[in-house]
């Protein structure tokens, strides 16, 4: 079964039990992959990671070869079989020949959301020196995957936040990551990261809020200057970050609950809209 956690997965057109399924398909080099949160059974943000991976399929070279609805049409069929309401929904798409067949496999996979407590207080994150070879292409990268695991199983760290070859604090290993300073929300510039769905949303959010949003990179050895700190991502949507390394911040920010609430509303209008669309669609 290996990463699949649910009872059933799809292999392009079918829908297989999971004794069919092998990590085998998670191996190589040029293999698109994305990641979505399901909600109330509805895939959040659908559209954006649809548009992601078509992104990702054009700087990679790696053609994605279905639609936008038929892609949608058999994840909404995968929810409904495994009867799975909530969770993470993986995709991953890859050449299988040199004829250039193309697998679509769409499973169920493990996820940690923050508990309560941890958005109230915030999180641990510790830094690694690692870089991704094309930051704005979401392949699948198993080895720099299984090395931040470790780290947050050794040292009981919720995230670890990448620090490339110039000391700059550049993403997560599966998040975004903003700074706070006085009135200012700072994030790298979006040609060093894995342009992330909840990320759009949040710069999103602070423009209708009025928030200066400032784009660039951002030293570690200037770690000490900032007044919070928060990542962003599928599973742990808005979250405070109370310490990286040794150094702690604060998590009372007044900008930093205002985009965390106007988060939670804008994924509660998405699934209410959605609701009916999604009967509409499929």
């Amino acid at each position: 079964m290996g990463e699949c956690i649910s009872k059933y997965f799809l292999l392009n057109d079918e829908i297989l039990e999971d004794v069919h399924f092998t990590d085998d398909w998670l191996k190589g080099e040029r293999i698109l992959y994305d990641v979505m949160r399901v909600i109330r059974g509805i895939p959040l943000f659908w559209d954006d990671h649809y548009e992601r991976l078509r992104n990702s399929s054009a700087l990679s070279g790696l053609p994605l070869q279905y639609s936008n609805l038929e892609i949608y049409r058999k994840l909404i069929q995968l929810i409904e079989r495994n009867n799975i309401l909530e969770g993470n929904l993986k995709m991953l798409f890859s050449q299988e020949d040199n004829n250039g067949k193309q697998n679509l496999i769409a499973y169920f996979v493990a996820h940690k959301y923050p508990l309560p407590s941890e958005y109230n207080s915030g999180v641990r994150t510790i830094t690694l020196r690692a870089e991704r070879k094309n930051p704005n292409v979401k392949l699948v990268n198993k080895s720099l995957r299984d090395r931040c695991n470790q780290l947050i199983a050794e040292e009981g760290v919720y995230e670890v936040l990448l620090v490339d070859h110039e000391n700059n604090i550049t993403e997560g290993s599966r998040s975004n990551v903003f700074f706070i300073c006085q009135n200012e929300i700072i994030t790298p510039p979006v040609s060093d990261v894995l342009p992330g769905i909840t990320r759009a949303y949040i710069l999103k959010i602070c423009a209708e809020l009025k928030m200066k949003i400032v784009a660039r990179k951002v030293g570690l050895d200037e770690i000490d200057q900032f007044d919070g700190i928060f990542i962003s991502g599928t599973s742990p949507k808005v979250l405070p970050v109370v310490a990286v390394n040794d150094y702690t911040f604060s998590f009372e920010s007044i900008l930093l609950k205002r985009i965390m609430q106007a988060f939670d509303r804008m994924i509660e209008e998405y699934i209410v809209q959605h609701k009916q669309a999604n009967k509409e669609k499929v």
